[in-house]
């Protein structure tokens, strides 16, 4: 009951202070000697998504970083649209778009070299 209580406080902080920044990107600092495929990942979400805080809960538990593009941003959600999605979470590695809580998870654990 405490880890589901940490866990519920620590997801209501994180939307909270993702909604309180406007839509603008958060993204961690990225290392001058990091190589082409280290901190590559963007994911699209939306704070009320409950897929997307899985996500976020994911990289939490890994404690990872990623830039973030909150798509109620006019900007962040066409860029999601020219990207071929509407649906959020959308993670996009490279020229790879991968949709969904699940998937986006999964390829995560395999390939962590793409986060901060």
């Amino acid at each position: 009951m405490l880890k589901f209580l940490t866990s519920s406080i620590f997801i209501f902080t994180l939307a909270f202070m993702m909604a309180g920044l406007g839509g603008n990107a958060l993204s961690a600092q990225k290392t001058s000697n990091a190589s082409a495929t280290t901190g590559t990942a963007t994911l699209y979400y939306h704070p009320t998504c409950s897929h997307c805080k899985k996500v976020l809960a994911y990289l939490s538990s890994v404690n990872k970083t990623i830039t973030m593009k909150n798509t109620s941003n006019p900007t962040y959600k066409q860029e999601l649209r020219n990207l071929g999605q509407k649906g959020v979470p959308a993670l996009k590695v490279g020229s790879r778009v991968i949709v969904g809580s699940k998937p986006i998870i999964d390829y995560l654990k395999q390939h962590q070299e793409v986060l901060d």
